[in-house]
């Protein structure tokens, strides 16, 4: 397994402690349980979601159990299948994307109003995420708030 993107349990504990965070992913889901389960990080979500559903359905069927309209939730992902899955619902989007990508990212190609935000997921002093002044990490966030349609 590749190790925790660096800030990430950080990130997951202060926001999971105030808002409803759910996984959902292309993998299968009982595998992906189980990998959620062996990191420790459990806790952090409300649903662990999964393959065969399709990504974009697994969104359409969490914002209905959490009784949420697409403007009021945001997806992070890695993945252009993500930005799509979030532009189909109106969904807020991050998009993690590596800064060795040399811009070469599919993320970076068809999301055209994706803005660099780095340290993204880096605590500041007082614990919120977002600490401008914390050292690089490998992951870097290029942040979309509003997916164009």
């Amino acid at each position: 397994a590749s190790p925790d993107i660096p800030g990430v349990r950080e990130f997951l504990a202060y926001w999971s402690a105030r808002l409803p965070c759910v996984v959902v992913s292309a993998a299968p889901e009982e595998e992906l349980r189980r990998i959620v389960a062996a990191r420790d990080m459990c806790r952090f979500f409300d649903a662990v979601r999964g393959s065969p559903t399709a990504k974009a359905d697994l969104v359409a069927q969490e914002l209905a159990r959490l009784g949420l309209a697409g403007h009021q939730a945001v997806l992070i992902g890695d993945a252009l299948v993500d930005y799509r899955a979030a532009k189909a619902h109106g969904l807020g989007f991050v998009g993690l994307v590596r800064p060795d990508s040399n811009g070469c990212h599919p993320l970076l190609a068809e999301a055209k109003n994706l803005r660099h935000a780095p340290n993204f997921l880096r605590p500041d002093k007082n614990g919120l995420p977002g600490d401008p002044g914390a050292p690089l990490h490998p992951w870097e966030a290029s942040v979309c708030l509003r997916p164009t349609q």
